[in-house]
């Protein structure tokens, strides 16, 4: 296969343009950055390369084989900045800090207590840490900056629009989609 078919199989691949390059595919390389990160390398001349791996029946060693895409599990790191979340994670977030300061947020203003208001002011930093953290995430699952959630109604962009289908700076598709399927 060479590396204009692996360009036409691509689902990043649309009217001659590679989203994940965000420019015309240079052909004369020896394999697209996207397949050389599952393993699969061609040579100039258009030959297939075969790589596939034979294992002895006592080998255990499997690191050599070429990993599937698998799905993110839900808050594996929810205070970090790095990687990326999908729609539902992001959702569900919002939500959870929404819940935490529901009680505060109801009870009349002269009926809220000292140790009630002390709880919540200590409870405020790390929630807004966390969702923050979040944000940032989802920035990145949708291609961009973790300092987009700051434009604002970019929140509407977070909640409804589909992360990018492929790896990008950011990491690996929460969502586990192969784009060479």
């Amino acid at each position: 296969m060479a590396i204009k078919d692996q360009c036409s199989q691509c689902k990043s691949f649309n009217e001659g343009v590679c989203k994940f390059l965000s420019s015309f595919p240079i052909y004369d390389q020896t394999s697209c950055p996207q397949y050389m990160k599952k393993g699969i390398i061609l040579e100039k001349d258009e030959e297939q390369v075969n790589h596939n791996v034979t294992l002895n029946e006592g080998d255990t060693n499997h690191s050599n084989l070429i990993n599937t895409p698998q799905k993110q599990r839900m808050f594996q790191h929810p205070f970090s900045f790095k990687g990326r979340i999908r729609r539902l994670e992001y959702g569900l977030s919002y939500l959870l800090v929404y819940v935490l300061f529901l009680p505060i947020n109801i009870t009349p203003e002269n009926q809220v207590s000292e140790n009630m208001a002390l709880f919540y002011l200590l409870l405020f930093f790390p929630a807004l840490w966390f969702i923050w953290a979040q944000g940032a995430k989802r920035c990145h699952d949708r291609g961009n900056s973790g300092w987009y959630q700051l434009i604002p109604f970019y929140a509407l962009w977070m909640f409804f629009g589909d992360g990018e289908e492929c790896d990008n700076e950011y990491g690996s598709d929460p969502k586990g989609r192969d784009i060479f399927s």
